[in-house]
């Protein structure tokens, strides 16, 4: 279970220096990741939603004839 190396005893499941960084570094990458998809998300559906709002203001404020009532037409 345990080895002998050098003056300290290290158990097989014990990662070394390097590969802690290595894993560290790969977390790390992940969460950024992570952080700036959701950073993206975060502007892009507030963005969608508005120009929803625009296109629907615009929609209604359009003068379309099929749209146009005749003088004394009730609905």
């Amino acid at each position: 279970m345990f080895k002998k190396s050098g003056y300290q005893a290290v158990s097989k499941f014990e990662l070394s220096g390097t590969m802690r960084t290595k894993i560290a570094r790969i977390m790390f990458l992940v969460a950024a990741m992570m952080f700036f998809a959701v950073l993206a998300l975060d502007i892009a559906v507030p963005a969608l939603v508005l120009g929803l709002m625009a296109l629907s203001t615009w929609l209604v404020s359009l003068d379309l004839p099929f749209a146009k009532r005749q003088r004394g037409a009730t609905a």
